[in-house]
């Protein structure tokens, strides 16, 4: 049994993160999406990481499969949350009557690892009085990778793309975007791809860097609002200093740039710094 909670919540309200139990291959509860590849993610001082990473934790019952000592594969059916807006004057809502089902094929030695993952999902919409129930299938496919290049320097990437999965990416979670709901009713996958590049050096025991660049995309985007986001991209580099086993300073330095749908766009810089006491 795990759970994990912080006081990120709306206000700096209590929320849980985590809360999951495993026994044998089977895992039931709330915590990372099954499409998602958690090793990947790179150590930014920024809470949100790279805006083109996989990105959710949601609730699931997950099974995983060892194949031999190097390979391994996973299949889940999660919570399904497809996102997108209802235009005024309809009066039903997005509703699933079906899971997501993700899955991964993994290969892992000491040295690297790469990970195939995919998902199908049921993009719905159940119409109000009236109203005909519509839906489309939505699909995505992320491929990561990392490897261990000089000492405990590391490289490490994902790419990913799909149709009516947006909110699965960072920068698209809660953007209403992985579809378009006609005034008519008529309902289509909104087309997305994304991903990012990170590279982690030691300087020494104590002093660590990280790098990284981030893309994302709505690359069939045309009936959304004007408003609406359509490309995000990040760079971010920072540097972490551990003086003692559980304390570290941090200091990061980031630019991104939007672009929405009508075509408006800017960019802005961002200092961050942190100071981390480990319990443990």
């Amino acid at each position: 049994m795990f759970a994990e909670g912080d006081f990120f919540g709306d206000n700096n309200a209590f929320r849980l993160r985590h809360a999951f139990g495993e026994l044998g291959h089977l895992l039931g509860g709330q915590t990372w999406t099954t499409f998602m590849d958690l090793s990947v993610r790179p150590r930014t001082l920024d809470f949100e990481g790279p805006e083109g990473e996989v990105f959710v934790r949601q609730a699931m019952v997950r099974w995983t499969q060892p194949m031999g000592p190097h390979w391994k594969w996973a299949v889940a059916i999660e919570n399904p949350n497809a996102q997108f807006a209802v235009p005024s004057g309809l009066t039903g809502s997005p509703r699933a009557t079906m899971p997501d089902v993700p899955g991964f094929l993994r290969y892992e030695t000491p040295r690297w690892h790469g990970q195939l993952a995919g998902i199908v999902r049921q993009v719905r919409y159940d119409g109000g009085e009236g109203e005909d129930d519509t839906s489309e299938l939505g699909w995505g496919v992320s491929a990561t990778l990392r490897v261990k290049t000089f000492g405990k320097d590391a490289l490490m990437g994902q790419l990913g793309v799909g149709e009516g999965v947006a909110s699965y990416f960072d920068a698209f979670s809660g953007q209403q975007v992985d579809a378009l709901l006609s005034s008519d009713g008529q309902l289509s996958t909104v087309a997305v791809r994304g991903g990012f590049i990170a590279y982690e050096h030691q300087w020494s025991a104590s002093l660590r860097s990280m790098v990284a660049y981030s893309r994302t995309e709505l690359s069939d985007s045309d009936g959304l609002p004007g408003a609406d986001l359509r490309r995000i991209q990040d760079v971010r580099a920072n540097l972490v200093w551990s003086p003692f086993k559980l304390v570290e300073y941090g200091a990061e330095v980031l630019w991104g740039s939007r672009e929405n749908q009508d075509g408006s766009s800017g960019e802005a810089w961002r200092i961050q710094a942190s100071l981390v006491y480990h319990l443990n």
